[in-house]
């Protein structure tokens, strides 16, 4: 069974949650599976770590904690049906570090290794890479399930 035509209004639906889906939706979530939110004209450009060498970018964490508050305040969708995906460790933990734990208790923030084999209806799949070379690196990932919503910042 193929989720490409799953869009937030159904997975209300399936959920059994009353939402206007057209009420506040300047993303426009409730008509689209798939969105993708492209950085590179904004010169939000990566970071790398000191210590561990890997790379995180602060302006790319900071559009997936306002998607998530998005989807949790303005959709009403619960923090366990949401996952957020990066390819760097450095993005995973400077991500933890602005959605903490003890604020959002059941959002699952991870690498791509240690999201493997685990599913979420809802993927913010952060890739953190622009530079001014524009390498992108690991940035080409995949997903061995689609979930219903996939919300995809690179």
């Amino acid at each position: 069974d193929s989720v490409k035509n799953h869009l937030l209004s159904d997975f209300h639906k399936k959920e059994n949650t009353n939402i206007d889906e057209d009420n506040n939706d300047d993303l426009n979530l409730s008509k689209n599976s798939l969105i993708y939110i492209d950085t590179s004209n904004y010169r939000f450009f990566e970071t790398i770590d000191v210590d561990s060498s890997s790379k995180y970018n602060i302006a790319e964490a900071k559009i997936t904690k306002f998607i998530v508050d998005y989807l949790k305040k303005i959709k009403k969708i619960e923090e366990k049906f949401i996952g957020i995906i990066t390819p760097y460790s450095a993005q995973t933990n400077y991500i933890r570090g602005i959605i903490p734990i003890d604020s959002y208790p059941d959002i699952e923030i991870s690498t791509v290794d240690g999201f493997q084999g685990r599913e979420k209806e809802i993927i913010i799949l952060n890739l953190v890479r622009s530079n001014k070379n524009k390498e992108v690196g690991l940035a080409q990932v995949g997903l061995q399930r689609t979930p219903e919503i996939r919300i995809q910042i690179w």
